[in-house]
């Protein structure tokens, strides 16, 4: 019986598994596309970051004046009109309950809400920016957010995102 030869043209390299080929072949090849990814609206409350699905999020606009709203919960700071549309604006540093970002007052921005039951905005005061988070990156698991307070039941996730992590809201519970 003789020993089969050895084929100088085979795709495998000599000494690598055919498991360690599929694998190697597999990432050239693009299945690494296949994982889904989220975009997510990212903005900073104090020190942390926090984001929102785009979906949520209709458009962001500089602060316009707001008009205050007398007896209402200390993070609504009022109403102004976006567009032709009056809408109620909280400040989302107020409602997260965080100690404010060190940044001018003159810098502000609102996320409008894209919402058929709600007109309002979250008041921000850095520029929000968008980026795409793959989803085994985000953790939406009962342990992570178990030890929430009723104050913070908006949070429904935490994302990792270039060593950063990033609190998920679900932004209508915010206001």
């Amino acid at each position: 019986m003789s020993k089969p030869s050895q084929n100088t043209n085979s795709l495998i390299p000599e000494g690598k598994s055919w498991v360690d080929h599929a694998e190697k072949t597999q990432l050239v090849h693009g299945t690494q596309d296949t994982i889904k990814k989220e975009a997510i609206v990212v903005f900073q409350l104090g020190d942390q970051q926090y984001g929102a699905p785009i979906h949520d999020v209709k458009e962001v606009v500089n602060a316009p004046d707001i008009s205050p709203i007398p007896q209402t919960q200390d993070y609504i700071l009022g109403v102004t009109n976006v567009r032709g549309s009056v809408i109620s604006i909280v400040d989302a540093e107020s409602r997260v309950s965080t100690s404010p970002a060190k940044t001018p007052n003159h810098t502000a921005f609102v996320l409008v809400i894209n919402s058929e039951e709600f007109q309002a905005g979250i008041l921000v005061k850095t520029v929000p920016k968008t980026v795409m988070i793959e989803e085994p990156s985000i953790n939406k698991s009962a342990s992570v957010l178990q030890n929430l307070t009723e104050d913070d039941e908006f949070i429904v996730g935490i994302a990792k995102h270039e060593d950063q992590m990033i609190f998920l809201v679900d932004i209508l519970k915010m206001i």
